[in-house]
């Protein structure tokens, strides 16, 4: 936690309940910084681990499904190829790691791929945020503001 204390990105959690237990969303929080994010600081096309620092993970406390790939109660990081109206995410068993390079070798621990849709931001985020938005009984999304973006997550507990 000291080391983490001194990065230059401040880690984020986001807390979050689903299926009657509670969940862990981690982060690095880049800032802008009067940087052009989308498109520039962070390229369409390319892979992004979804943060700054360490990958970032989501601690899913039952089995879920995480847009549309199914996964068992664990840990899973999650990274995306943005795009300017779409975004792909992957959900990878791979955890323990520094956010980049995602090479070959991270991307062979993939467990599945989905897409969403992205969409405009009321006004600026200068910070990169995630918030859990619940839709009850065992459902939410991942909401995830940065710069004039976001994009949500479907996350669902099995069943649902």
């Amino acid at each position: 936690m000291e080391e983490a204390a001194g990065r230059p990105s401040p880690l984020g959690q986001t807390t979050f309940t689903l299926g009657g237990e509670q969940g862990l969303l981690c982060y690095g929080r880049p800032s802008a910084n009067g940087r052009v994010v989308m498109g520039e600081l962070v390229p369409y096309g390319a892979p992004w681990r979804l943060g700054a620092n360490e990958a970032t993970v989501i601690h899913l406390p039952v089995a879920a499904t995480i847009g549309t790939v199914e996964v068992e109660p664990g840990s899973y990081s999650l990274y995306a190829v943005p795009g300017e109206s779409e975004w792909t995410f992957h959900v990878n068993e791979q955890v323990e790691r520094w956010g980049i390079p995602i090479s070959d070798e991270v991307m062979a621990a993939d467990i599945g791929t989905f897409t969403v849709s992205a969409a405009s931001t009321p006004s600026m985020v200068e910070q990169l945020t995630m918030e859990w938005v619940d839709h009850g009984a065992g459902m939410g999304h991942i909401v995830i503001d940065w710069e004039n973006t976001r994009v949500e997550v479907p996350v669902h507990a099995a069943g649902m």
